[in-house]
């Protein structure tokens, strides 16, 4: 952790007097420009340093100019007009073959927490029900197992203060908990983050919510007119509960269209409100 620490430390500091004179920043900008394939890179990207994001996207970006570094770390004093001190900083902000593997170990251990807050950014969609399965796809990332001892040792290191700042900071509530938990049923495409436990206790909640405020329109609905992958009926319920249960599962994954939106606007139903579903499920 000492060395990422050190590199990183480097790395920002390369990166800052690189944007910061203008003389070393038109030289950078002048490598990229007559380098194929970077015509849409302006320059080097500075992180901050508390978002593991960004640091990612500087990481990222140092190693698509990873030639343009190497040129002006290697033999400053082809850039003209900088002073005897800004070359011997860059000099000495060289970085080596080892820290160039380290950089690409710690891209691919950020990389999820770039896809995740970029997930969550979206204005156009719902992310109640991504929040659940981006803290899933987190820490499943962090707790897969790895042969670089390396790599092992920077995920236990985020995986601490990760679990720190979700768990032991974050103060969710029981009912914010059933509520996101809700969501994640009703998402088609995040169902799956589900373990079978939390699908039977949420599926539940939800159908007794359903019988309250849903008329019963389909006594005689037959067994294939629901998905293949739902999940057995509860045992030892009334034939109350088990119509309510039916027509819920139906209303949720009937493949015909036509009689889940009738189920749907004859329940008046708020949960099941079209609205409340991704734009990818097309009823």
């Amino acid at each position: 952790i000492v060395e990422v620490q050190s590199l990183l430390f480097r790395i920002r500091k390369l990166v800052k007097m690189i944007l910061k004179c203008g003389n070393i920043c038109s030289y950078a900008q002048k490598e990229i420009n007559i380098t194929p394939d970077l015509n849409n890179i302006k320059n080097f990207i500075i992180d901050f340093h508390i978002r593991w994001n960004s640091t990612y996207i500087m990481l990222n970006r140092l190693v698509k100019l990873k030639d343009t570094a190497i040129l002006i770390t290697e033999n400053p004093k082809k850039i003209a007009g900088i002073t005897k001190k800004q070359i011997e900083k860059l000099k000495k902000l060289e970085l080596t073959e080892e820290d160039w593997a380290l950089v690409d170990i710690l891209i691919k251990v950020l990389e999820p927490f770039f896809k995740v807050t970029k997930m969550l950014s979206g204005r156009n969609y719902e992310t109640l029900s991504l929040s659940f399965v981006a803290k899933r796809i987190l820490f499943h990332s962090l707790e897969t197992e790895s042969g670089d001892f390396k790599e092992k040792a920077i995920k236990e290191f985020l995986l601490s203060n990760l679990s720190h700042h979700l768990v032991g900071k974050t103060n969710i509530t029981d009912a914010q908990n059933k509520i996101i938990l809700k969501a994640v049923y009703l998402d088609p495409l995040n169902l799956k983050w589900l373990s079978a436990e939390e699908i039977k206790s949420t599926e539940k909640k939800l159908v007794s919510i359903f019988k309250n405020t849903t008329p019963p329109l389909l006594q005689n609905t037959q067994q294939n007119d629901f998905g293949p992958n739902l999940a057995k009926s509860i045992t030892k319920q009334s034939a109350a509960d088990k119509l309510a249960g039916r027509q819920f599962r139906l209303v949720c994954f009937s493949s015909n269209s036509k009689k889940r939106r009738r189920l749907m606007y004859a329940g008046r139903n708020k949960l099941l409100l079209k609205r409340s579903f991704p734009k990818s499920f097309k009823f």
